[in-house]
Formats: C-alpha cells, sequence, structure tokens
C-alpha cells in the first residue's frame, strides 16, 4: 500500500527527490536503499539521490514512472515492478531492460500493470498482473522463461488487481 509523504518533506537535500507517493522501499545487497515511486525510480547511496525516469525515447530507461513494488535476486539482479512493464536493471550500464510475462497474448509488455512481486524457495519469480492474474517465471539472458498463467477469473479470483503476494513456509 502506498503512503504519502508529508508536503514539507520532499526536497533535493532531505529526502525522496522524485514523487510523494511511496509504493515500495527497498535495502539492495550493497547497502543502496530504492524508493519505487509515482514519479519514478529512486536510488539512495547514502550520500545522494538519483532519480531514474521513464525517457520515450529511450528504450534502455524505466517502462514507466509509477513504480509498484522491488525485487533483488541473489545475483543482484533487481526487478522493478511498473504501471508498464516488469524491468530488470543493469548495474552496471543503468540501463533498463523490458521484460513481456504474457508471451502468449497480444499484450505488449508495456501495457502490462505489474503491481506485486515476490520469489519462492524454488528461485522462481512471481508476478501479480493487474486484470490479468499471476505469473510464476524465471528469467535468463533477459527473457523469460514463463512456467505458469493463473488467469484471473471472476469464478477464481474476487478482485482484478493483485496487491501483494506472500510465499509460505512450505
Amino acid at each position: 500500500t502506498p503512503f504519502d509523504i508529508p508536503e514539507s518533506e520532499p526536497d533535493a537535500n532531505r529526502g525522496v527527490t522524485s514523487s510523494r507517493i511511496v509504493h515500495s522501499i527497498m535495502e539492495d545487497s550493497n547497502g543502496k536503499m530504492w524508493f519505487g515511486t509515482n514519479g519514478g525510480l529512486n536510488r539512495y547511496n547514502g550520500l545522494e539521490f538519483k532519480v531514474f525516469r521513464n525517457e520515450s525515447t529511450d528504450s534502455l530507461a524505466i517502462s514507466n514512472n509509477i513504480v509498484t513494488d522491488l525485487l533483488e535476486e541473489a545475483n543482484g539482479m533487481l526487478y522493478v515492478a511498473t504501471q508498464n512493464g516488469l524491468n530488470l536493471y543493469d548495474w552496471k550500464l543503468e540501463q533498463f531492460h523490458t521484460l513481456s510475462l504474457l508471451p502468449d497474448t497480444k499484450a505488449q509488455a508495456s501495457n502490462q500493470y505489474i503491481s506485486a512481486l515476490c520469489k519462492d524457495h524454488e528461485g522462481y519469480i512471481w508476478a501479480g498482473i493487474t486484470g490479468a492474474g499471476v505469473v510464476k517465471f524465471k528469467v535468463s539472458d533477459y527473457a523469460i522463461d514463463t512456467i505458469a498463467h493463473l488467469p484471473m477469473t471472476k469464478s477464481s479470483v474476487p478482485a482484478v488487481k493483485v496487491t501483494a503476494l506472500s510465499i509460505d513456509s512450505s
């Protein structure tokens, strides 16, 4: 659930710089803090913020400024869920690769509102996609290997938006 930062807080010297609405917060394995906001992805290194925003002319920019969830793999890969697709962040080049989770449909990666991410005990990633259900997948060389797609229907899932995913202990 997003939270609202008071109007007086955000400025270039004191806080998250791209938006007052924060959807996701994560500390990566290098100690950097990441904030998924309504105005882009913010990275804080302990001294300053860097904001990653969508640039319509740059195919290697983040796919959307509304960042809904974040997930880091053990190998350091960062998945960035947005209202316009799933992105894989390349740490070395500071670039994003947009991944399509529903290859069997006509939906483009950029039309997929990824609302939640989690990783299970077997290393699979699960993504909630608004209006499309839940997808279980692995990534290899920036390509998705979709293992399962659990579509939403009126009889199977009572809502059209997955707001959170969690893995139990079994």
